[in-house]
């Protein structure tokens, strides 16, 4: 390099960025939250277009309601997986008395 002054890249690092590259060679980046759906961000990392998708994904992220095409509305599972979503269930008992309760309601 001329003048001895190099250019080094700073990388971006924000929580739930995944990157990837794709068959092409191209980057691709995503949001990715365990329990919640993926959603692509589109740009580069720093860009506005970036960062506002990136704070759009952090705002509208919805988990993942495991077994929701399984459970049919106002069946006897349809009450019990309403029941684990519950902050009675949640937040109220321990882990011990969680795994407990799902032993007994599984095995139904």
């Amino acid at each position: 390099m001329e003048g001895g002054v190099g250019h080094t890249m700073t990388r971006i690092r924000l929580g739930y960025v995944h990157e990837y590259t794709d068959v092409r060679g191209g980057r691709r980046h995503y949001f990715r939250r365990r329990g919640f759906k993926k959603i692509a961000l589109p740009g580069l990392p720093g860009s506005a277009e970036f960062m506002a998708a990136y704070q759009a994904a952090l705002d509208r992220s919805q988990p993942i309601e495991i077994g929701a095409s399984r459970t049919k509305p106002g069946s006897g599972n349809a009450l019990i997986a309403d029941y684990y979503g519950s902050e009675a269930f949640t937040k109220a008992l321990s882990p011990a008395s969680q795994r407990m309760r799902r032993n007994i309601l599984g095995s139904r």
